[in-house]
């Protein structure tokens, strides 16, 4: 039968102590993290560097991710399109919205 054994079970309290040593990011208010907005603008520099056509674009992003991608400027050197961005709280850091695309010729020529 039993050997005298108990079982135990251990739920966390509280907030931890990594979490009570946080404080609000100022780069990003609170919304996320560096990481996560950095990851965000390497996103939209991968999705534009595997299309080869020049293009003009239109992008939504989380302001984060806008403050990420004008440090990455060195890595946009070489891209052959031109890129908007556009401010939105609302756009999640990991998904950028591309709104519009379309030929640079086409853009230049209405712009």
């Amino acid at each position: 039968g039993s050997f005298g054994l108990m079982t135990f079970t251990r739920r966390r309290l509280g907030t931890g102590l990594a979490r009570a040593r946080e404080s609000m990011c100022r780069g990003c208010g609170g919304s996320g993290s560096i990481a996560h907005h950095r990851a965000g603008a390497l996103r939209i520099l991968r999705r534009l560097r595997a299309i080869s056509t020049p293009c003009y674009f239109r992008i939504r992003v989380h302001p984060g991710v806008l403050r990420q991608w004008q440090r990455l400027r060195e890595a946009q050197a070489d891209l052959p399109h031109q890129v908007e961005l556009r401010e939105d709280p609302q756009v999640s850091s990991g998904d950028p919205v591309f709104e519009g695309r379309s030929p640079l010729a086409e853009a230049e020529g209405r712009g």
